[in-house]
């Protein structure tokens, strides 16, 4: 699952990020992220810091409801 480039809105995300969040949308936790994209869990939880820092968010919930507020304004 990978989110489309959000030009306007875009907060220098990277495809793996884009696809961690789109997983993050569907409520898969870490360990089922690592093994749908062949990386460790350590690695998601990585890429979840990094993600949240640029978003401006301090959780999953959070950054599930980021990602529809944004994806709306995207598709609309």
């Amino acid at each position: 699952i990978s989110l489309p480039p959000m030009p306007e809105m875009e907060p220098g995300l990277t495809e793996r990020e884009r696809q961690i969040l789109g997983h993050i949308n569907q409520a898969f936790t870490n360990g089922q992220i690592a093994d749908a994209l062949s990386i460790s869990e350590h690695t998601v939880k990585t890429h979840l810091y990094n993600i949240f820092r640029k978003i401006g968010v301090r959780n999953r919930t959070q950054a599930s409801n980021w990602v529809k507020a944004n994806l709306s304004l995207i598709c609309t």
